[in-house]
């Protein structure tokens, strides 16, 4: 198992909206592997960027996290330009990139105006669950730790 590079978004960013992302950033050669019989959630997209060949691992809604929040999490080796990828995938969906899955500090919460940002995200739940926040930032940089654990 190696290093990876991980991103967070909400669970309305598929593999549809990721992949039309990846053509506006300039990846070429966007395949969609879709999941097997005995892994649903799990599905990959192979593309080419610059002269590298990439996969990124897409793991549907796994980033239920301790709030019960949902999103999903890509994942890409991190060698050549995976941390540019998913840094562009962020500034354009909003969500959390963690730029190294082994260690902890190290993760960036990307938001972006209304529908799909963390904090978006995080209302829809509150209103969902009929919740009050007890402390927005408290909970939002504890997803953000969260996010920083999965390996």
């Amino acid at each position: 198992m190696g290093v990876d590079v991980h991103f967070f978004t909400d669970i309305n960013n598929g593999p549809e909206e990721t992949m039309k992302a990846l053509n506006t950033i300039g990846a070429e050669n966007i395949t969609f592997l879709p999941p097997d019989y005995y892994a649903p959630e799990y599905s990959r997209i192979s593309f080419s960027y610059k002269d590298e060949n990439r996969m990124i691992s897409f793991h549907g809604n796994s980033g239920a996290g301790y709030i019960g929040l949902p999103s999903h999490m890509l994942s890409l080796s991190a060698w050549g330009s995976a941390v540019e990828i998913l840094e562009k995938l962020a500034s354009m969906f909003g969500g959390v990139l963690d730029r190294n899955d082994c260690n902890t500090g190290n993760a960036e919460l990307f938001q972006i105006p209304g529908h799909g940002s963390m904090r978006w995200m995080m209302e829809q739940y509150y209103a969902k669950n009929e919740n009050t926040p007890s402390n927005y930032e408290e909970d939002l940089a504890n997803f953000i730790k969260y996010c920083e654990k999965r390996k």
